[in-house]
């Protein structure tokens, strides 16, 4: 349990702030999180708690990886690279003369444009995807999974416990259900 509590602790933010949260125990014994910055408190998040929902949620993101999505972006204007490069390239390999280094050169620019053209949050979240297609469910929170996929754990004043994903996305416990 200690790696797990190490691991939980250095990923906890305040949902309401961004802050890192802080564990205080009580004379129970049960650490709750505390928000230096901004003071948030909840009474329902104690560390057993936040790591059962964690494990919750991590269970049915690698039973079904498909729940992971790119949160939606802003229009930005479209580059007319991609459609460039496949028309070169199908040009290329259509030609009478057909010259194979020349055909072998545009589907490497088609391939780089269309890398280029992907958004950070669409390649993390195929990255995500494909992790956790390959995790196996061991019981218990696996913590090298959650650090490979997590950016922070928000923790709400209400003690609602959700996953930010390194694509943006965020995963609540009630949208699993």
């Amino acid at each position: 349990f200690n790696t797990t509590a190490k691991t939980v602790r250095q990923l906890a933010r305040c949902a309401a702030c961004g802050s890192t949260l802080t564990l205080s125990g009580n004379k129970y014994g049960w650490a709750r999180w505390n928000c230096p910055s901004c003071k948030a408190i909840s009474t329902d998040a104690v560390m057993p708690d936040t790591v059962d929902v964690l494990s919750h949620i991590l269970t049915a993101m690698v039973r079904n990886p498909e729940l992971i999505q790119a949160p939606p972006q802003v229009e930005q204007p479209v580059q007319g690279m991609p459609e460039q490069s496949e028309n070169e390239f199908n040009l290329a390999i259509q030609a009478e003369d057909f010259d194979e280094p020349a055909a072998r050169a545009k589907a490497i620019s088609l391939a780089a444009a269309r890398f280029d053209a992907l958004g950070s949050e669409d390649y993390e979240t195929m990255r995500i995807q494909y992790i956790l297609a390959r995790a196996e469910q061991n019981g218990g929170l696996d913590t090298a999974l959650l650090r490979q996929i997590t950016s922070a754990i928000l923790i709400f004043p209400t003690g609602e416990v959700s996953l930010k994903l390194k694509n943006g996305q965020i995963i609540k416990r009630s949208d699993l259900t």
